[in-house]
């Protein structure tokens, strides 16, 4: 696990306040679950108010009052904006170098896995351009920005991720699920998969 830092900071540049943790903390005490998985250093704010900051890889689980938020993703220096209006499901942020995306899928794990068990899978595109996402036989289109559901049998996967025409790859591996968790892959042109969920990972190859 990554160094969280639940502490707000202020950030000058940006004209964020600095919260004081107990005063966040109820503030945020009841809500939607916000679960954060970052792939990279980060930070996050939420209506201008500093909540977390990864100083290496990590994740991170907190809640966020129902509504309309103001979310500022702060990686590299640069800040990444979404307004995000929490409901009745808990939400998901992946922070990567493919990008960031938001979604409704859970990461939570059961501890075993049962016989037959399946992961629910959750394709995201952070991609300007069109993605061919082939995974063992089939054949998945997936357009720029957009998500795709589908279920996969826990064990390993081929996954090949190129542009539409089919005619550049990005990525070839095996897509490894545990059939304990939702299972989030993110996905890029010119990028590795990023991966989150409970033991699920891509596995880079280069045979092809």
């Amino acid at each position: 696990m990554g160094c969280v830092n639940l502490c707000g900071t202020h950030d000058p540049e940006l004209s964020y306040n600095r919260p004081m943790l107990l005063l966040l903390l109820s503030s945020l005490a009841f809500g939607d679950t916000l679960v954060i998985d970052a792939k990279i250093p980060a930070a996050l704010y939420i209506d201008g108010s500093a909540v977390v900051e990864f100083s290496q890889p990590g994740r991170a689980e907190f809640h966020v009052s129902s509504g309309e938020h103001k979310l500022v993703v702060m990686t590299n220096g640069n800040p990444t904006e979404r307004i995000v209006n929490f409901a009745d499901q808990p939400t998901t942020l992946i922070i990567g170098r493919t990008g960031i995306s938001l979604g409704t899928s859970e990461v939570v794990a059961d501890t075993v896995a049962s016989p037959g068990a399946v992961s629910a899978v959750e394709l995201r595109s952070t991609s300007r351009l069109p993605l061919l996402v082939t995974i063992g036989d089939e054949r998945h289109l997936l357009p720029a920005g957009a998500t795709k559901e589908l279920n996969l049998p826990a064990g390993e996967h081929a996954i090949k991720v190129r542009n539409d025409a089919g005619t550049a790859i990005f990525a070839t591996g095996t897509l490894l699920v545990q059939g304990t968790a939702d299972v989030i892959v993110q996905l890029s042109e010119g990028r590795v998969p990023e991966v989150a969920g409970a033991g699920a990972k891509f596995i880079s190859r280069t045979d092809d």
